[in-house]
């Protein structure tokens, strides 16, 4: 009986899984976009922003500055929406970058591996980025961390607690455990949170306290460990 139950069990489940896998359908917009997207992200408001990348064989167009917001209609349907143009940042049109949207609704833009202002995309390997602010409709440049001088398409992350981190391109310091942003950082923490600036010296002695902490930790373990052996047991040992 209980294997009766068990089979039935199973074949309702496989039932809805099928069913709900053949529902599943592709919808056209309504008004489709009169530009080639590359990057796109889903911002905090419910819109869509997309970037302008003509990167096919069939494309025409040499405009790789341009960005894009996909607006739902008063239902809430992407399907029935609008785009519309935003604004771009000036003097920089990067292809294969690291993008993200920060927990306010700000959209970071890093690096990028080809510099596309001119129209004619060129290797680059940009350190260059900038935020771009939804309600003011406006972009931000971010000076590129101390040292760094490629980011190119290196990828980038927000992290649980809201913190931006992103990597760099090309050099060992890319491949180091230290990929945090420190510059763009302290944009990032002055538009999220209030009166706090990167150059307080309560936020950098927390910085050098928690690393320092976090050394300690890490050499702990295997000094207490040492520590423990008795010096007589290794002679007999060799």
């Amino acid at each position: 009986m209980n294997r009766l139950r068990m089979l039935a069990v199973a074949l309702a489940v496989l039932t809805l899984g099928t069913s709900s896998a053949t529902c599943q359908t592709w919808q056209p917009l309504t008004n489709q976009r009169s530009f080639s997207p590359g990057a796109v992200l889903l911002l905090t408001d419910g819109t869509v922003l997309a970037h302008s990348e003509p990167n096919c064989l069939n494309c025409t167009s040499t405009d790789y500055n341009s960005w894009y917001k996909l607006t739902p209609d008063s239902s809430g349907s992407y399907v029935h929406g609008t785009w519309t143009q935003v604004a771009s940042p000036t003097g920089y049109a990067p292809l294969y970058f690291g993008s993200v949207v920060l927990p306010n609704g700000h959209v970071v833009v890093e690096g990028g591996e080809y510099d596309c202002s001119s129209g004619t995309c060129n290797a680059a390997w940009t350190n260059q980025g900038a935020i771009y602010d939804p309600v003011k409709n406006g972009w931000t440049s971010v000076a590129p961390p101390t040292g760094w001088k490629t980011i190119g398409g290196a990828q980038s992350v927000i992290l649980p607690n809201g913190t931006y981190m992103q990597a760099d391109c090309c050099t060992k310091d890319g491949t180091a455990a230290g990929l945090l942003l420190g510059l763009l950082a302290s944009r990032v923490l002055a538009l999220v949170v209030c009166q706090a600036t990167p150059r307080d010296p309560m936020v950098l002695a927390g910085a050098v306290l928690a690393m320092a902490l976090m050394g300690l930790l890490a050499t702990s373990i295997p000094t207490r460990r040492a520590l423990s052996v008795d010096p007589m047991i290794l002679p007999r040992e060799e």
